[in-house]
């Protein structure tokens, strides 16, 4: 019994356990004395209970630590341990079916500066809310990571240069509307780089960042791509 649990999935687990149950114990009652059986029955219940709840506690802490070890504690997005894997399934699903991928990388504009006017707890608020909008902005097929201290990157499935320069754009004036620090607007550089045939995760990831580059030489709180 304790076997299923280690060797099938919880669901099946479940059933193979109900299953067993089901044919042991009324052999058990018609080869057994009744004290022995009753007794037998009380165990069996006791350590199916016992099983199922101790691999539902294996399941949720294993749960936990897999999100703990993939997602950034501050904000909430995915953290950079996964970009390069995300990038490589990504370019495999796009040489397959011919879906078109883009990426947007963001930087907070003079992040530097709202630390040392405000604080580092002040800093820490801007990148919490940052994350929290991003989150809600982009679609649940996207995927959003934190790559810096303020600076993003957004994995867009099923996106064009021609969408995902549009989408940067909504996504930079969204930004600007926000009020993240008292008396002061918030802005953001955005670079954008589409999927090319011969690009791997290092090189999109490299033409990506080139078109941030721009941006903030180009003055910041612009979109490249």
């Amino acid at each position: 019994m304790l076997s299923f649990y280690f060797i099938l999935s919880e669901r099946d687990a479940y059933i193979a356990n109900f299953l067993y149950n089901i044919i042991i114990l009324p052999v058990a009652w018609n080869t057994l004395r009744p004290g022995v059986a009753l007794r037998f029955s009380v165990v069996l219940f006791g350590i199916s209970i016992y099983a199922s709840i101790t691999i539902r506690e294996i399941y949720r802490q294993h749960f936990l630590l897999k999100r703990q070890a993939i997602t950034d504690s501050l904000t909430g997005l995915y953290n950079r341990s996964i970009v390069d894997y995300s990038l490589k399934y990504a370019i495999h699903i796009s040489k397959r079916s011919g879906i078109p991928m883009s990426l947007i990388m963001i930087d907070i504009d003079y992040f530097k500066k709202i630390n040392d006017t405000y604080g580092h707890d002040m800093g820490d608020a801007v990148l919490k809310s940052m994350g929290s909008f991003l989150k809600s902005f982009f679609r649940n097929s996207d995927m959003v990571f934190r790559v810096g201290g303020e600076e993003f990157l957004a994995l867009l499935y099923n996106t064009d240069r021609s969408s995902g320069i549009i989408l940067a754009q909504k996504l930079r004036k969204n930004v600007e509307q926000l009020v993240l620090v008292p008396q002061q607007k918030i802005t953001i550089s955005i670079g954008v780089c589409d999927l090319q045939p011969h690009y791997d995760p290092q090189e999109w990831m490299k033409k990506c960042d080139e078109n941030l580059y721009q941006t903030k030489n180009g003055g910041r709180n612009q979109v490249v791509g």
